[in-house]
C-alpha cells in the first residue's frame, strides 16, 4: 500500500517525485522534476494497486483519462496545461504544468467577499477560459472556487477537467449526476443533457458567492453592487438555459462593458485563445500574433496556416515581468504595430488644437460624425494594381492631426472587432471601418479589414486595405504574401511573383511556403525549370513540405529523365542545415539533447544561418544556462540584427540577472524594430526602471503599454500600485 510520504524522491518514468502537494478523492498530486526536459511539473497519480472493482476507483481512473483528453485539447493562458498521460506498473498519471498560488475558495475563506473590480478581473479570465473550451465543444461541468487557482500576479487558471463533457466521448453512467450541487445548473442537477450554458450558470453562481459572501440563493446581492454587474449575474443564473447568456463570450462582453463603461460596447470575446502549444519548456507562453491567414477552400495549392514566427519563443521572465498577453483568438492573428508605426502624425497645433481644448468632447463627436458621413457618401475608387517596379512603401495617407483620445478609441474598436472576425464578421467589418474612419493610419484596422475582405473573396477591397497597411508598415511579410495569394488566384502570375519575392525578402518563418507558391506561379507561366528550382528550395528548407515534393515529382524538367536520388556528397550544405534545424525544432520539447546536437551540426554546415544559434539560445534559456544562451544569441545577432526576439530575450536574461541598464539597452533595441509584442517590451522597460528606483519613468512605460494593449493586466497592475 502506498502512502504519500513514501513516494517522495522516487522515480516514475522520467519524473522524480519531489514533494507531496495534496490528496483528494480522485488521486494524489506531487511536485516533480522532468529529468529529461529539466522542468518542474505537477503529477496527478492514481494507484493501480487498489481494488479495481471498487466503483470509486474505477471512476477515478476514467476521470484521470478524461481530464487528460479534455484539457489536453486546450492551450490557453487561463487553463492548466496538460503535458502528457502515462502508466507504469503501479500508477496511472497525468503530467501538467506546475503552478503556485491559492484557490479562489481559500481566498474567499479569508476575505469573505471581493471588491467588484478585483472580482471582475478574475471573472474576465474565467470566461476567457470557458470560451476557449467552448470553441472545442468542451463543457467543464464542475466550475467552482476550488477549481480556480489564482497566482501571485493575479493571473488565474481553471483546473480539473476530470468530468468534462467532450464531443464524441462520454464516461458518465446514465442517471449519474456529476458536479458540485451548489454550483450546478438545474438541468445538470436533474440529469439532463448539458451544454456550455451549464458552465455559464456555474460561473454566475461562483460570481454570486464572490460578491455576496454567500452561496447561490442563500443571500441577496449587495446594494453596493453596480446594477450592470447585478444584471449580469442574474442573467447567468436564469433557470431556463435559453434565458441565460448563450456563450461565455456574450457574458464576457457585458462584463467588460460594465467594468469599463467608457469603452466601446461588446469588446473582443477572447484575445487569448490559442490552438497549439508554445515551444517553451517550463512556461506556458502565448502563440505569436505573427501568423496570417488565407481562406479555406481557395484554389491556391499551398498551406494556408502560417507557422508561428520566432517570437513564440520569447521566454517569460521569472517573476512578474511578463503577463501572458491577450492574444487572440481561435484564428491566427496578424501583427499589431506600435502606435509610432501606425499613424503617429504631427501633434495638433494652432487654432485647431485650441478649439479642441476649449470645446472638448462636443467637437470630437462632431468631427467623428462628419468623417463617418463623408466616408459613407464617398464612392470607392477602382483599384489599380501597382505597376512592376513601383515602391510599395510610398503610398501614405495624410497624417493629419488626430488626438490621442481618438487614436485610443480606434484601438478599442480594433480590439473589439478581432473577437468578432469569425463569430460575427459583419459586426467586425463595421467596427473596423469605424476605426479606420477615426484613424486612417491605424495599421491593424487596415490589415484586419484586408483579411476579412480576402475571406469574403472581395479582392478589390482586400487589395485596397492591404495597400493602405503596406504604406504604414512595409516590414510585415504577411501583407505581400496575401497579395501574392490574391493575384495567384486571379491569374496575374507576374504580379503574384512580384509580391511573393517581396515577402521572401523579409525572411518570413514560412519561407518554404513562399517558395512553393513561387514555383506554382512559374508553373502556371509554363516555366517548369524555374518552378522545379523553387520546389527544390522549399523542400531544402522543409523536408516535410509534401505539396512542393508532389509538384516536383509530377513535373520533371522538359526533355529530362527523373534523376536518381543524389549522393549525400551532392547535398547542398545550406539545405542540409535547414533540414536539421527543422528536425531540431520538432524535438525541443521531447528530446532537448538531440535537438541541441542537430542544431550544432547545422551551425557547422552553414555558419551563416542565424536560426541555428537562435534556437540554441532559446534551448539554453529554457534550461537556465544563461551564459551559453547569451553566447548563441550574440552569434544570431551578428548574423541577423533585425530579429526583435533576440534583443527581447537578451533583455530578459539581463533583467533576471539584475543588470537593468543592459536590459534596458536591449529592450530599447527590440522596441526600435517595431515588434508585434510592443506592449510587453514597454512593460519590461517599466519594470527595469522600477528596479532602478525611477518610478516616474516606469509609469510612463506602463501607460504606453496600456495604450497599445488595454488588456495588459500586468502593466495595469504595476501602474495601479504606483498610484497611476
Amino acid at each position: 500500500m502506498f502512502t504519500p510520504g513514501s513516494l517522495t524522491g522516487q522515480q516514475l518514468d522520467q519524473f522524480r517525485l519531489e514533494e507531496f502537494i495534496g490528496q483528494g478523492a480522485m488521486g494524489m498530486v506531487y511536485k516533480a522534476t522532468d529529468t529529461i526536459l529539466k522542468r518542474t511539473v505537477a503529477l496527478k497519480l492514481i494507484s493501480k494497486k487498489s481494488d479495481v472493482t471498487t466503483p470509486a476507483m474505477a471512476e477515478a481512473r476514467r476521470r484521470l483519462i478524461q481530464e487528460a483528453q479534455a484539457a489536453g485539447r486546450l492551450a490557453h493562458p487561463n487553463i492548466v496545461t496538460i503535458h502528457s498521460y502515462g502508466e507504469t506498473e503501479d500508477f496511472q498519471y497525468i503530467c501538467m504544468e506546475y503552478i503556485t498560488g491559492r484557490t479562489l475558495a481559500e481566498i474567499l475563506n479569508e476575505q469573505k467577499v471581493l471588491a467588484v473590480e478585483e472580482a471582475g478581473t478574475y471573472f474576465e479570465q474565467i470566461l476567457q477560459a470557458i470560451e476557449a473550451a467552448n470553441q472545442e465543444q468542451i463543457v467543464h461541468r464542475d466550475i467552482k472556487p476550488t477549481n480556480i487557482m489564482i497566482m501571485a500576479d493575479k493571473r488565474l487558471k481553471v483546473m480539473d477537467f476530470g468530468i468534462a463533457k467532450i464531443p464524441s466521448l462520454s464516461i458518465t453512467t446514465t442517471g449519474t449526476v456529476l458536479g458540485t450541487p451548489y454550483y450546478m445548473s438545474p438541468e445538470q442537477i436533474s440529469g439532463q443533457k448539458v451544454d456550455i450554458r451549464s458552465d455559464i450558470f456555474s460561473v454566475g453562481a461562483v460570481f454570486y458567492q464572490v460578491l455576496t459572501g454567500e452561496r447561490p440563493f442563500e443571500g441577496e446581492l449587495n446594494v453596493h453592487i453596480p446594477p450592470a454587474i447585478e444584471n449580469i449575474v442574474k442573467k447567468a443564473l436564469a433557470k431556463d438555459p435559453f434565458q441565460r447568456y448563450q456563450t461565455p463570450g456574450e457574458m464576457l462582453a457585458d462584463l467588460r462593458a460594465a467594468l469599463r463603461p467608457s469603452a466601446p460596447p461588446k469588446p473582443a470575446v477572447s484575445d487569448t485563445t490559442i490552438k497549439s502549444k508554445s515551444a517553451a519548456f517550463d512556461q506556458t507562453l502565448p502563440l505569436s500574433p505573427q501568423e496570417t491567414f488565407a481562406p479555406q477552400g481557395e484554389p491556391v495549392p499551398a498551406s494556408t496556416k502560417r507557422p508561428a514566427a520566432p517570437q513564440q519563443a520569447r521566454p517569460e521572465p521569472s517573476g512578474p515581468s511578463r503577463e501572458p498577453e491577450a492574444h487572440p483568438a481561435p484564428k491566427p492573428e496578424p501583427v499589431r504595430p506600435p502606435a509610432s508605426a501606425a499613424g503617429a502624425g504631427p501633434k495638433p497645433g494652432g487654432s485647431t488644437a485650441k478649439t479642441l481644448a476649449i470645446s472638448g468632447g462636443l467637437l470630437l463627436v462632431m468631427v467623428v460624425i462628419i468623417v463617418l458621413v463623408v466616408r459613407l457618401v464617398k464612392k470607392p475608387s477602382a483599384i489599380t494594381p501597382p505597376p512592376p517596379g513601383a515602391d510599395l512603401s510610398q503610398k501614405s495617407p495624410a497624417a493629419g492631426g488626430i488626438s490621442p483620445q481618438v487614436k485610443a478609441q480606434a484601438e478599442q474598436l480594433v480590439l473589439q472587432a478581432k473577437g468578432d472576425l469569425t463569430a460575427n464578421p459583419t459586426n467586425a467589418q463595421k467596427l473596423l471601418e469605424q476605426a479606420v474612419a477615426l484613424d486612417p493610419q491605424n495599421f491593424e484596422a487596415q490589415f484586419q479589414l484586408a483579411r476579412l475582405f480576402t475571406m469574403r473573396k472581395n479582392y478589390p477591397a482586400a487589395i485596397q486595405h492591404y495597400q493602405e497597411a503596406l504604406s504604414l508598415n512595409n516590414q510585415v511579410p504577411e501583407i505581400p504574401f496575401n497579395l501574392g495569394f490574391i493575384y495567384l488566384n486571379q491569374g496575374d502570375y507576374d504580379l503574384a511573383i512580384r509580391y511573393y519575392e517581396s515577402c521572401r525578402a523579409l525572411s518570413p518563418p514560412y519561407q518554404d511556403e513562399v517558395l512553393t507558391n513561387l514555383g506554382i506561379a512559374y508553373l502556371k507561366k509554363n516555366n517548369p525549370a524555374q518552378a522545379q528550382l523553387f520546389f527544390k528550395q522549399a523542400i531544402g528548407l522543409n523536408p516535410n513540405n509534401t505539396l512542393a515534393r508532389n509538384y516536383l515529382q509530377a513535373q520533371p524538367a522538359p526533355g529530362s529523365t527523373p534523376a536518381a536520388p543524389s549522393a549525400p556528397a551532392a547535398v547542398d550544405p545550406k539545405a542540409q542545415a535547414a533540414a536539421l534545424i527543422a528536425q531540431a525544432k520538432g524535438l525541443l520539447q521531447t528530446n532537448a539533447a538531440k535537438a541541441q546536437g542537430l542544431l550544432e551540426q547545422a551551425s557547422q554546415l552553414d555558419s551563416g544561418n542565424y536560426e541555428a544559434p537562435y534556437q540554441l539560445g532559446r534551448l539554453f534559456t529554457f534550461q537556465k544556462n544563461y551564459s551559453q544562451a547569451v553566447q548563441h544569441y550574440q552569434t544570431a545577432l551578428r548574423l541577423n540584427p533585425r530579429i526583435p526576439e533576440v534583443h527581447f530575450n537578451l533583455g530578459y536574461i539581463l533583467m533576471t540577472q539584475g543588470q537593468y541598464d543592459q536590459a534596458i539597452k536591449y529592450f530599447d533595441s527590440c522596441r526600435a524594430l517595431s515588434p508585434p509584442f510592443q506592449d510587453e517590451v514597454l512593460t519590461n522597460l517599466g519594470i527595469s526602471f522600477l528596479k532602478k528606483n525611477n518610478p516616474v519613468q516606469a509609469q510612463t512605460y506602463f501607460r504606453e503599454a496600456l495604450k497599445i494593449n488595454p488588456q495588459n493586466s500586468l502593466a495595469r497592475s504595476y501602474l495601479k500600485n504606483l498610484g497611476g
